[in-house]
């Protein structure tokens, strides 16, 4: 079979590999978080992981935050100003991981998942992690469930699938996304970024929207990052038939094309200080969406709401 799917621990620690057999292709994911933690490329004895990774379960487990490399971002994405927000007249106040005042990140991030299913054919492996949220936050109580599929394909393709199901009685506020951290050489300084946008959300010193936008489009063909700092949101244009981000170096020999579907309109792009990794987040909404109610989705009971995103791989030079 030209595709085989490998699972090693047990009790929400385990971690799968997704492997094309003929090229060596694989992709590591942990059902601690729903983290993919490895996306590796062979070429002859030569294998690149270009995921900023963990070097196992317990280490993801005691270092993934405060960078929350890989993480998945539900119900919220990104930043919610002071923890708070109303939905349908009452007031909320979220209790979990806060950076200086403001929570962060969602609550399901450092959450172990379960295997629902996974399976190879001649032409793709995969696997699907669901967690079940059940009022685990009196700033969020409500009840749903997440369910995520990695699928691995030729032309080192990688699709990661989100759905997210509404089990309350009840309306309730969402947003969606992914914080994954890539490096595909030494230092992101000698990245050549491009990425489709039309608009910056403008921030306020506490990296929250006010509610305007500026065109941005300078990485709308590709540019050397160099010592370029960033930690923005951009508004995609409408064309979802190409990627959305390309991540090219010519040191290593190697591209990254990052390809959503129009369930995530924006992407988030964060370079921290130590320049080893890029943070590249594709969001179904800008940060505090409870509270802006930018994009943000009202799933009615029973109802769900599906995001892709997808990663291709390949040499160059």
């Amino acid at each position: 079979m030209s595709f085989e799917v490998s699972v090693a621990g047990n009790g929400g620690e385990e971690k799968i590999v997704l492997k094309e057999s003929f090229t060596g292709t694989q992709a590591e994911i942990y059902a601690f978080g729903a983290l993919l933690n490895s996306f590796c490329l062979q070429r002859s004895d030569k294998t690149i992981n270009v995921m900023y990774a963990y070097k196992s379960v317990e280490d993801a487990k005691k270092n993934l935050t405060p960078l929350f490399q890989g993480a998945k971002l539900s119900p919220f994405v990104c930043r919610m100003r002071d923890g708070k927000y109303t939905f349908e007249n009452e007031k909320y106040h979220i209790e979990k991981y806060y950076l200086k005042q403001d929570a962060i990140h969602g609550l399901i991030f450092d959450k172990h998942y379960k295997i629902k299913e996974k399976g190879a054919t001649e032409t793709y492996a995969f696997v699907t992690l669901a967690y079940e949220y059940r009022l685990e936050d009196k700033g969020y109580p409500f009840v749903y469930n997440t369910e995520v599929t990695y699928r691995l394909q030729s032309s080192n393709h990688l699709s990661v699938t989100t759905v997210v199901t509404n089990e309350t009685s009840r309306d309730i506020p969402l947003s969606d996304g992914w914080h994954p951290y890539f490096h595909l050489g030494n230092t992101i300084n000698d990245l050549e970024l491009q990425f489709r946008s039309i608009y910056k959300v403008v921030f306020d010193d506490r990296l929250l929207p006010t509610g305007n936008y500026e065109p941005y489009t300078r990485f709308n063909t590709p540019q050397l990052l160099g010592d370029t700092q960033l930690d923005n949101c951009f508004v995609l244009s409408n064309d979802f038939s190409r990627p959305a981000c390309i991540l090219r170096d010519e040191k290593a020999g190697l591209q990254l094309s990052i390809i959503p579907e129009p369930s995530y309109p924006y992407l988030q792009i964060y370079t921290p200080d130590n320049r080893r990794g890029i943070a590249v987040e594709n969001l179904s909404s800008p940060p505090d969406a409870f509270n802006n109610a930018i994009n943000l989705i009202i799933l009615k009971p029973g109802e769900s709401a599906s995001f892709t995103t997808a990663y291709q791989l390949q040499w160059i030079g």
